[in-house]
């Protein structure tokens, strides 16, 4: 009987472990940015982190978020076909985002996607701060 309770005892410790551990991930993976946005997974990654997993070809969590990102962008603007990347070069867009990674190591991954966004909408004559 003995042995039952204390293998019934670890397996609760367990579980706290693993909710605790759980809570724990959560939290280092949802953070407030500048202005109050609550950023969630990859966008929280330093721009640094992206750059050192873009020299082991690790770096696809990173650029889906960033994809991610950039749709919801699209999907927040007045016009229903409202594309940020419309005429970019898939291959310029990876060198910019390296670049600007490689020159601000300590920003964050949310950071340099709002870099970029205000970029292309510069270039476009689009004021970033008049967008939804």
């Amino acid at each position: 009987m003995a042995a039952c309770d204390q293998a019934h005892n670890r397996e609760g410790q367990m579980m706290v472990r693993s909710a605790l551990f759980g809570a724990a991930a959560l939290a280092l993976t949802v953070t407030a940015a500048e202005g109050g946005t609550i950023v969630i997974g990859n966008g929280n990654s330093s721009c640094g982190s992206f750059i050192e997993q873009r020299r082991t070809y690790s770096d696809a969590g990173i650029a889906q978020w960033v994809n991610g990102y950039l749709t919801a962008f699209n999907s927040s603007a007045p016009e229903d076909d409202f594309n940020i990347l419309a005429g970019a070069d898939p291959n310029g867009l990876r060198a910019w985002f390296d670049q600007y990674c490689g020159a601000h190591p300590l920003d964050t991954i949310f950071a340099a996607s709002n870099a970029l966004i205000n970029d292309l909408l510069t270039r476009r004559g689009i004021p970033f701060r008049s967008r939804p």
